[in-house]
């Protein structure tokens, strides 16, 4: 796989693990955060926090990112996601509880992604190894 289409694939399942965590605090589909158009005022929020979210767990896991980065993962304009950015970057200079949020979803991103760093190969090792540790142990007995 090409660094390019490795990076845009992990930037798609940084967009997906931070849909899914944030629509997961506010009780929300995540389809609802990308959604073309801005819904209610709260909708609008959670994908503010979404972006917010999304761009911490990069930092989090040290993986490369940009402003237009985050936007192609989901889908919207890097003016766009410095708009939503900035919003949050101004509640949570006035609110220890929302930059405490914010980071605690991220860590739960990062978390995430460096899962699903876990190849099917690697998976497949380790279920191996434990079956022959596990065979071992039967001899022993």
């Amino acid at each position: 796989m090409s660094d390019r289409r490795a990076q845009d694939a992990l930037d798609k399942r940084l967009a997906r693990g931070a849909a899914a965590v944030v629509a997961f605090a506010f009780d929300i589909a995540p389809e609802t955060l990308h959604r073309k158009t801005r819904g209610t005022g709260a909708e609008s929020e959670a994908r503010q926090i979404m972006l917010a979210v999304q761009r911490r767990a990069a930092v989090i896991a040290r993986t490369e990112t940009s402003i237009q980065r985050l936007g192609r993962g989901v889908d919207r304009d890097r003016t766009t996601v410095a708009h939503a950015l900035h919003k949050i970057e101004e509640a949570s200079e006035g609110s220890a509880e929302v930059d405490a949020f914010i980071d605690a979803l991220a860590r739960i991103v990062a978390d995430l992604i460096q899962i699903s760093a876990v190849t099917t190969e690697e998976i497949a090792r380790g279920v191996a190894a434990a079956r022959a540790g596990e065979l071992e142990g039967a001899e022993d007995a």
